[in-house]
């Protein structure tokens, strides 16, 4: 039998009653298909790449999510390079 604490932490999915995913799983696989689903609005790997690692920082753990305290969760020492891919120009549209 599960406990609350297991519960809490996966998810079932209704027509699979006996199927339990961990909920880290579950933002991994929904991660993963967004991330397909944008690829194509990027020239550049290295600015899809840097938008994959922006979203990932905006889904961690840092309390406040500005430039600064993401870039430091990314490793970065500077926001700048997040930064310069918010414009229009760094986005093949």
């Amino acid at each position: 039998m599960r406990t609350s604490k297991e519960s809490s932490d996966a998810l079932s999915f209704p027509y699979s009653k006996s199927i339990f995913f961990p909920l880290r799983e579950v933002w991994t696989m929904a991660f993963n298909q967004l991330s397909q689903q944008i690829s194509g609005f990027f020239v550049r790997s290295e600015s899809y790449q840097r938008a994959l690692a922006y979203m990932q920082g905006l889904m961690s753990s840092v309390e406040r999510k500005n430039g600064w305290q993401v870039a430091e969760e990314l490793g970065e020492a500077t926001p700048y390079a997040m930064q310069q891919r918010h414009g229009p120009s760094q986005v093949g549209l």
